[in-house]
């Protein structure tokens, strides 16, 4: 899942395509550091509480400062089952 970093969204440079160097990458005006904190909550709840009830999620960029998954995954237990309904 592709994000941006605090700075960059404050700055509005978004760098370049991960894939197209050529491409370029708008941030919108109204899009926020929170915002996208709060994309990546709702998306693991989901995965979590929805998705993954006998799924083992490994996020192979937990390492990176910048990884937004990384304080989820890393809070997860390899093997935990959520109980929540």
């Amino acid at each position: 899942m592709d994000g941006w970093t605090e700075e960059q969204i404050r700055t509005r440079s978004a760098g370049t395509h991960a894939f197209q160097d050529k491409k370029p990458l708008n941030i919108s005006s109204n899009y926020t550091y929170d915002f996208q904190r709060r994309e990546t909550v709702v998306f693991w709840d989901y995965l979590l509480n929805i998705i993954g009830k006998d799924v083992e999620y490994i996020n192979l960029g937990e390492i990176y400062e910048n990884n937004m998954s990384a304080d989820i995954t890393k809070n997860t237990q390899k093997g935990e089952k959520n109980e929540q309904n």
